[in-house]
């Protein structure tokens, strides 16, 4: 039966763990200061205006470098729209990392140098 045994800790660079509760913080400030702005509502609403603006009159578009345009525009709004979303992203992976790294654990198969042979088993 295998059994679980806590390893002892890597020690861990301070200054790896501290960036990555460092860049947690930072992502909940994001977020927390993103859910609460008035300013934030009306840039997403205006985003929004602009996305559809560009998703209803692309097809009209005949000029090659104007089109362009547009598609970069398009790109600009998406990244602008998802913003929160990809902060809450990499928050989640970063207190991934976090809880990886303090709570190492190996799993250890068989320890051969402890075991001894019963019969019948």
């Amino acid at each position: 039966m295998a059994r679980k045994r806590k390893s002892k800790s890597i020690p861990l660079q301070n200054d790896e763990l501290q960036e990555i509760i460092n860049r947690i913080a930072e992502c909940e400030t994001v977020i927390n200061e993103i859910d609460n702005s008035g300013l934030w509502k009306i840039v997403i609403k205006d985003m929004e205006e602009q996305r559809r603006m560009l998703d209803d009159n692309w097809q009209e578009i005949t000029d090659s470098e104007k089109l362009q345009k547009a598609r970069e525009l398009k790109f600009a709004t998406m990244h602008i729209l998802t913003l929160k979303l990809k902060y809450e992203e990499e928050l989640k992976a970063k207190q991934k990392e976090l809880e990886q790294l303090q709570n190492l654990e190996t799993e250890v198969i068989k320890d051969y140098d402890t075991e001894t042979i019963t019969g019948g088993e």
